[in-house]
């Protein structure tokens, strides 16, 4: 649901000026770090060349980079808050007598 190599592209090199920079090893090894070495060499190839394609952004990359981390700060605290949540309502559901029943259900 929350796909680490897209959160580690959008964080790390959210722009085809900045993923060009990098080597396709430097980009393949740093995906691999980041999904536990399930995604690397054959991804960071694409990515390098979707960014070869891209017209991308030329101006203002600094402040769109700023608000972009921004952004994935604030999804990083709502995904907590979310588990928080769930977790609050499984304890309450254990109180009720119906409660293993519904907690089996898959949503």
């Amino acid at each position: 649901m929350w796909g680490k190599v897209a959160i580690w592209v959008l964080r790390n090199c959210p722009f085809p000026s900045i993923i060009l920079k990098l080597s396709k090893e430097e980009i393949a090894g740093k995906l691999k770090k980041a999904t536990n070495n399930r995604v690397g060499m054959k991804r960071a190839e694409k990515l390098i060349e979707a960014a070869k394609k891209s017209i991308g952004v030329k101006e203002g990359i600094k402040g769109a980079q700023i608000r972009l981390n921004i952004y994935l700060d604030e999804l990083e605290f709502l995904r907590t808050q979310l588990k928080t949540a769930a977790k609050a309502m499984e304890e309450l559901l254990k109180k009720i007598d119906i409660a293993e029943y519904l907690l089996s259900i898959r949503a």
